[in-house]
């Protein structure tokens, strides 16, 4: 860290921090705050030089518990070493809330106290964003023929009046192509067939070039400082050849960072549809005909006719692998087969090793055509050939759905030391079967492609470790494979002892008891949410326990119940923020998505109510063979993966019950493992330092 570097910075943020105070009524200065402010711009002004291994010491991993002002000090931060180092900022962030928070609340206020320089923008992928061509089209669902049949006949009735209506609105100036700014929303299959992608796009040999909604927003975006995006847009960007972000000239923030590494997971997992992949064969050898046709003489045309017979031979063998698939009785009850080990049957490895050959020298073919009908340079002023260029956007989603089919194939054939997860599923409700592969977890690839190639990077969130310990989040994400990385933890500026109670009832059944701790949990929760007369949240891990208990509370009791998915989110919470104005009891119920991100202050949460610990079984077919390659090493999953993924949920939940430092809450839980298995104590020790209890007699108010 340069010395100078660090002073100048600092003046930075103590010259913003001040205004704040003298500016802002309600803020608070908090001691947390300081603290978590030094350990990120200690960590952006380490950033290394592209030509520095990464050691690690531009890494950091910090906790910052609610109430902290986290949001405030990465913000501040980072624009002061962003200042100092001449160097972008990348706040990535999980949800879209924490998006629209950042971009229409928390940046702006700050851009007004610091001036000119403070600039910020939104970074979207292109497939975010409508391509204008596409949209010209009378028939994009018909032309584009690539979707499943069932997604083409739910899309059909209405999407023609939708595309009709976005053109208009485009063509008006009344929309802006951004497909988040569509009030009314737009439909996953209509989107695909109109979206912007990369390899169909044509740059500015694109006759809609200029009026382009994807290049028009990354140009007013070049200019800016901060930029706010989200996980998988920052994870593929990093990992792919994109100009998009320069890595080594940008100092990045992960907020909601526990999410990383299953973002990470999602991100590299492959999935191909057969259905899907048959329909982009026969697009390919359909087009690519008209293609030698527009371009005679092309050193590559003269293949086509060869290598015809070969992709019809691929849909052949695709077909076959539809029928069997279809009929295979050895897929579980979600319709999942999964190779044990990564391990395929030989009549499986002689089937996609022969795919795999025909589906290569058919992608290799369209890329050729590809390139040639868009040229090398995309950047080139003078505009296609409107025939040309409509020959290309037909060829471009079948050769992307080749390539990654062929991708897929390379890595069924792929037995490393750590083998990936390997998989088909079929949907019962669509029949659409799928072929999947997943690496295990994200650690490889984000050691590889993120954590060497930034210029500084400060992971953070409420939730970072699992039970007291950042060591689940290390390995996950491959952050522990460089040494110097930081790890810190912010204290809460809240008084737990005295603004919180855990309360653990005394029960005879344990939730393996079934039906008979669901009944003993009905009788539990009866009386306790009679003790409490304003606000309520009951967390369940499963709907069924939900609805079974709701079914069963007395009728005046359930009066005062709102349940999760029978109202939109927005309409659940201003009721319940309106009963509770109006000196009404309101208790939500409900189940994951709402143990985390949901501010219920004061009385809105007096009583957070968790019917058991939050264990996520390793069910996913990635979880399973995750858990299946540590009994492999003779680890155990359960310890390592289970209890400490259920200690994070658990930290999230109880989190619900205190958001301000005027707050009381009891969080009571209704599983006596937490006392009676050593497991339960080790997730004891990881929550906040409440006082534990057996026995309510009041509300802590």
């Amino acid at each position: 860290m340069n010395p100078r570097q660090a002073e100048e910075a600092r003046a930075v943020v103590d010259k913003l921090y001040r205004a704040i105070q003298q500016q802002w009524p309600e803020f608070e200065a908090r001691e947390g705050q300081r603290h978590m402010i030094g350990a990120v711009l200690d960590t952006m002004l380490n950033a290394r030089t592209k030509a520095t291994p990464c050691d690690g010491a531009n890494l950091a991993l910090i906790e910052a518990p609610t109430g902290t002002g986290k949001t405030l000090s990465y913000l501040l931060a980072a624009y002061a070493a962003s200042v100092v180092l001449d160097k972008k900022v990348i706040v990535s962030t999980a949800t879209v809330a924490l998006q629209e928070q950042l971009h229409s609340k928390d940046l702006p206020r700050l851009a007004a106290l610091a001036g000119a320089d403070f600039t910020f923008d939104l970074l979207k992928g292109r497939q975010r964003y409508v391509c204008r061509r596409k949209l010209d089209r009378t028939d994009p669902l018909e032309d584009e023929g690539l979707f499943d049949q069932d997604e083409q006949r739910s899309a059909a009735g209405s999407s023609e009046r939708l595309v009709r209506e976005l053109h208009e609105q485009l063509q008006s100036g009344r929309w802006s192509g951004d497909r988040d700014e569509w009030a009314q929303g737009v439909d996953d299959a209509t989107w695909r067939s109109i979206e912007a992608d990369r390899h169909s796009c044509q740059g500015r040999k694109c006759s809609a070039f200029k009026d382009c909604a994807f290049y028009t927003a990354r140009k007013r975006a070049e200019g800016a400082r901060i930029h706010v995006a989200n996980h998988a847009l920052v994870l593929t960007t990093l990992s792919t050849e994109s100009n998009l972000i320069d890595p080594g000239n940008t100092l990045f923030v992960f907020d909601e960072g526990h999410h990383l590494a299953q973002v990470g997971v999602e991100r590299f997992t492959t999935e191909v549809s057969l259905a899907g992949l048959l329909r982009a064969c026969e697009r390919a050898r359909t087009v690519l005909p008209k293609a030698a046709r527009a371009m005679p003489g092309a050193p590559w045309s003269a293949q086509v006719e060869a290598t015809g017979p070969l992709v019809r031979e691929a849909e052949q063998t695709i077909a076959r692998l539809l029928v069997d698939l279809d009929e295979d009785p050895s897929a579980d009850k979600r319709g999942v087969v999964r190779f044990a080990e990564g391990k395929l049957p030989a009549s499986w490895q002689q089937t996609i090793e022969h795919l795999g050959a025909l589906l290569a020298s058919g992608h290799g073919l369209c890329e050729q055509a590809m390139e040639a009908l868009t040229g090398r340079d995309t950047d080139a002023s003078q505009p296609m050939d409107p025939k040309v260029q409509q020959i290309a956007m037909e060829l471009a989603p079948a050769a992307n759905r080749i390539a990654s089919a062929a991708m897929l194939c390379r890595q069924w054939l792929t037995h490393d030391r750590v083998a990936l997860a390997k998989w088909f599923v079929r949907d019962e409700a669509s029949g659409r079967i799928s072929l999947c592969a997943s690496p295990l977890t994200a650690a490889r690839a984000l050691a590889e492609h993120v954590w060497p190639e930034v210029g500084a990077a400060v992971v953070t969130s409420a939730t970072l470790t699992a039970c007291g310990e950042f060591a689940m989040f290390q390995r996950l994400s491959g952050i522990n494979r460089f040494p110097e990385h930081a790890t810190v933890v912010v204290e809460s500026p809240f008084d737990y002892k005295r603004q919180g109670r855990i309360h653990i009832p005394p029960m005879r059944t344990t939730p393996k008891d079934g039906q008979a701790y669901t009944a003993e949990l009905l009788g539990l929760v009866v009386p306790m949410f009679e003790v409490f007369s304003r606000g309520q949240l009951a967390l369940f891990t499963s709907r069924r326990q939900m609805e079974a208990i709701y079914e069963g509370l007395p009728e005046a009791l359930r009066a005062r119940v709102l349940v999760q998915g029978r109202q939109s989110r927005g309409s659940l919470l201003d009721e319940h923020r309106r009963r509770i104005r109006a000196g009404q009891g309101s208790i939500l119920f409900g189940l994951q998505s709402f143990g985390e991100g949901l501010d219920l202050p004061g009385a809105l949460c007096e009583h957070v109510l968790i019917d058991k610990i939050p264990f996520a079984p390793p069910d996913s077919p990635v979880d399973e063979a995750l858990a299946e390659w540590l009994a492999s090493q003779q680890r155990d999953a359960f310890d390592e993966l289970t209890v400490p993924r259920a200690g994070v949920t658990l930290a999230q939940w109880i989190g619900r019950g205190i958001r301000t430092t005027t707050d009381r809450a009891v969080i009571t839980i209704c599983d006596k493992r937490l006392r009676s298995q050593s497991y339960g104590q080790r997730l004891l020790r990881g929550l906040p330092p409440m006082p534990v209890v057996t026995s309510l007699s009041a509300p802590l108010g």
